[in-house]
């Protein structure tokens, strides 16, 4: 069972990359593997094109939403939000120039979907107590 799940998030983060790869060709993203040398990395990492990427996917929310449309699909009810987390850590920490390795612990990739996890339900009850409030006030005003 435990060989089936890492299977398959293995070809989960396959597709996470291929579609991030995808998603920033036009920007000239050059491909790299998991299992290329360290040195590569650390020539990718520092690249001036992996800096663009990571700066425009921390500020344009565009990016990730068309990495998650070509991983999951166009609706965004049916992405599990588990999967999401998960694919929002992986870019992230890929593109991240501070980050030494394109490979995350399994202690590390768990703690920050958690953390992610934490703040998008936080997210979900803002949102949810702005709507009762707003549907109160205007039930109110009428």
């Amino acid at each position: 069972m435990l060989r089936k799940i890492r299977s398959f998030r293995g070809t989960l983060a396959s597709r996470i990359r291929a579609a991030m790869f995808s998603t920033f060709a036009a920007d000239k993203l050059p491909v790299i593997n998991t299992n290329d040398s360290s040195n590569e990395v650390s020539a990718w990492k520092n690249s001036s094109v992996v800096a663009e990427c990571f700066e425009k996917l921390k500020t344009n929310g565009d990016y990730i939403n068309k990495i998650l449309d070509k991983v999951y699909g166009t609706d965004p009810e049916k992405r599990p939000v588990v999967q999401v987390a998960f694919t929002v850590v992986l870019v992230y920490y890929v593109l991240n120039p501070k980050k030494e390795h394109i490979k995350i612990k399994e202690e590390i990739l768990q703690r920050k979907i958690r953390k992610y996890l934490v703040c998008f339900c936080k997210y979900l009850k803002c949102m949810l107590y702005n709507i009762i409030n707003n549907e109160f006030y205007l039930f109110r005003t009428k």
